[in-house]
C-alpha cells in the first residue's frame, strides 16, 4: 500500500514539474512583442544611438538598425506590447 502511494505521489509531482515547465515556455511565446520603425529618429542609424533614442524617447525596451527593402538601414524600436 505505501508503495503505490509513492509511486502515484512520484507521478502526480512528475506531472506538475512538466506542467509548470510548459506554462513557462507558453508565457513566454504569449508575450507579444512588437517591432516598430522609430517616429522620430533621423539621422544616420547607428546601434547604440538607436537603441538609447528608444528607450528615453519613445518608451521602448530596446531598439536597432534594421536593414529596409531599399537597402538602407532605418532604426527599430522593440516594445514588449504591440
Amino acid at each position: 500500500m505505501v508503495k503505490l502511494l509513492n509511486s502515484n505521489k512520484t507521478t502526480f509531482l512528475s506531472l506538475f514539474f512538466c506542467f509548470l515547465i510548459l506554462a513557462a515556455f507558453e508565457a513566454q511565446i504569449g508575450e507579444a512583442k512588437c517591432t516598430r520603425p522609430s517616429k522620430g529618429y533621423r539621422s544616420r542609424c547607428v546601434g547604440y544611438r538607436c537603441n538609447s533614442y528608444c528607450m528615453q524617447s519613445e518608451g521602448a525596451y530596446s531598439g536597432s538598425c534594421m536593414m529596409q527593402n531599399s537597402g538602407g538601414f532605418a532604426c527599430y524600436c522593440h516594445y514588449y506590447r504591440c
